[in-house]
């Protein structure tokens, strides 16, 4: 029971936290949309016809699939993953966790060799750190050959540094491509996604996919003929997300870029104040645990009211010898 109420409370205060969301585009007749330096127009949502009347979404995002699984026998590369990731009064969340939840999770990490880089994060009123790591891609496995600190404020130790290696190792095609993807077929009927338009680039067209579950909104951008997905997007009302990708060659698309950014970063107590009660007010399952989550938030802001917790993250991808 005790377990329970540490998991539901972890979760509910990574809610709040808001993990990977992000921003998503009303997709309408010749709307022209700019992503980077592309230029994109869109379509009306297209009619798709599927082998024995198969759902669209899913029958594109199984094409997904199929040519993710041929791509992995025999896609081999070079890659180097920069990541920056910074946080400030991240103590604040650490704070709204009960004693009993706090003692548990402390043993949980400690366990796992991770409680010196929470120590770090939430002991330091700010922390910014780069990282950067070599992988050598052979399907859908990766070898890690240099991981090295290129920037850490303030200093980390031994500990810490190790740690933090541990949660940085990165894979960019299972990252994509994963069985464990909200898209990938296997999760997708969960999010109940649906084909919603079509986007044109450089003569290739975009297949524009949505998914929502609870308050969590997916966007998918899936190239066809190619099937390889170009963009990832993850809405939420507490914060955004967007993971790039391109053609890395053969025609085979993986991550290039990542970020995110809490909508509750840089904002005042008050304000923060009212963002987490309208967030835990929008949910009727954790309501209850909310109001307790809530008096200790409103506890630590009373104490602390320069406290302004923000918490960002991103990383870029550049692949070299990419062979199939």
């Amino acid at each position: 029971m005790k377990e329970q109420r540490t998991h539901n409370a972890l979760r509910l205060v990574l809610a709040v936290a808001a993990t990977m969301m992000l921003w998503s585009p009303k997709v309408a007749a010749q709307q022209k949309v700019e992503f980077g330096d592309s230029m994109f127009v869109t379509t009306m949502a297209p009619v798709v016809v599927t082998p024995n009347g198969e759902d669209p979404a899913l029958y594109i995002l199984g094409l997904v699939a199929k040519r993710a699984k041929e791509n992995a026998r025999t896609l081999e590369y070079d890659a180097t993953v920069s990541s920056r990731m910074g946080c400030k009064d991240m103590k604040l969340l650490l704070n709204a966790l009960s004693g009993t939840t706090r003692f548990f999770m402390k043993i949980a990490m400690k366990m796992a060799g991770m409680w010196s880089l929470i120590d770090y994060f939430t002991g330091n009123r700010e922390v910014k750190v780069a990282v950067e790591c070599d992988v050598h891609g052979k399907g859908k496995k990766v070898a890690v050959e240099r991981q090295q600190i290129m920037d850490a404020s303030p200093d980390m130790n031994e500990k810490q540094v190790n740690a933090l290696f541990k949660v940085t190792s990165f894979n960019p095609f299972t990252a994509l491509y994963g069985d464990d993807r909200r898209w990938h077929p296997k999760e997708a009927k969960g999010f109940g996604f649906k084909v919603v338009g079509a986007l044109e680039e450089d003569g290739h067209v975009v297949d524009v996919l949505t998914g929502k579950k609870g308050r969590t909104k997916v966007t998918v951008f899936v190239v066809e003929d190619v099937w390889g997905i170009k963009r990832v997007e993850y809405t939420h009302p507490m914060g955004t997300g967007i993971l790039e990708a391109k053609n890395v060659g053969h025609d085979i698309y993986l991550p290039s870029s990542y970020r995110m950014k809490p909508n509750y970063t840089g904002l005042p107590a008050d304000s923060l104040q009212k963002l987490i009660r309208k967030e835990l007010a929008g949910d009727e399952k954790i309501k209850r645990r909310g109001r307790k989550i809530m008096q200790r938030v409103d506890k630590q802001l009373d104490k602390h009211p320069e406290m302004s917790p923000g918490l960002s993250f991103s990383y870029r991808v550049d692949y070299s010898n990419v062979r199939k």
